[in-house]
C-alpha cells in the first residue's frame, strides 16, 4: 500500500511540474539572444518537465527561428512567429526586450523578465553574474507570484495582429 501511495504521490508531483510553461521572447539576430542559447539548453536539460515556447514576434521567417533552435540544440519547443505570437504576446504582456521570459505555473504568471543578471546594458556583459532569476523561479515557482525583473536586451516590436 505504501508503494502505491508513493507512486501516486510522485505521479501527482510530476503532473504538477508539467504545468509549468516558459515563453521565451527572442529576436534571433540579437547578440544577447545568441549568448543565452546555451543557458536555455542547460535549463531544458535541468527541467525536463517544463514546456518551452520560443516566441519570435519580429519574424515571419520560420527557417531563421528553426536555425536558432538547431544552432543551440534546443529541443521540445514550440516556435511562434509574428502572426501566431500576437495572442500570446497579449496574454503574457512581456517586456519588449529580447531575450526575456514569461513563466506560467498552474495557469497563472509567476514571473516575467530577465533570465539572469549577465548584462548590465546592451553589449556590456558582467564577467561574474550571480542572480539566476529563471532558474530560481523554475526551482521554486510557488514563491514567485507575479514578480518582474526588467531584462536587458534588444528591443522587440509588438507583433501585428
Amino acid at each position: 500500500m505504501k508503494l502505491l501511495w508513493a507512486f501516486c504521490l510522485s505521479f501527482f508531483v510530476l503532473l504538477a511540474k508539467a504545468q509549468t510553461e516558459v515563453h521565451v521572447y527572442l529576436l534571433e539576430e540579437c547578440p544577447m539572444a545568441q549568448f543565452y542559447g546555451p543557458t536555455f539548453r542547460k535549463l531544458q536539460s535541468d527541467f525536463p518537465n517544463v514546456r518551452w515556447t520560443f516566441v519570435f514576434p519580429n519574424t515571419n521567417d520560420s527557417l531563421a527561428a528553426q536555425n536558432y533552435l538547431q544552432k543551440h540544440r534546443l529541443s521540445s519547443a514550440a516556435i511562434l512567429l509574428e502572426t501566431a505570437s500576437a495572442a500570446v504576446w497579449k496574454t503574457d504582456q512581456p517586456f519588449a526586450v529580447s531575450p526575456s521570459v514569461v513563466v506560467w505555473d498552474q495557469n497563472k504568471i509567476t514571473y516575467r523578465g530577465a533570465i539572469n543578471d549577465a548584462f548590465v546594458k546592451p553589449g556590456k556583459r558582467r564577467t561574474i553574474f550571480q542572480n539566476h532569476y529563471l532558474q530560481n523561479v523554475l526551482e521554486n515557482s510557488s514563491n514567485f507570484n507575479n514578480k518582474s525583473i526588467q531584462p536587458v536586451g534588444c528591443l522587440l516590436s509588438l507583433p501585428k495582429s
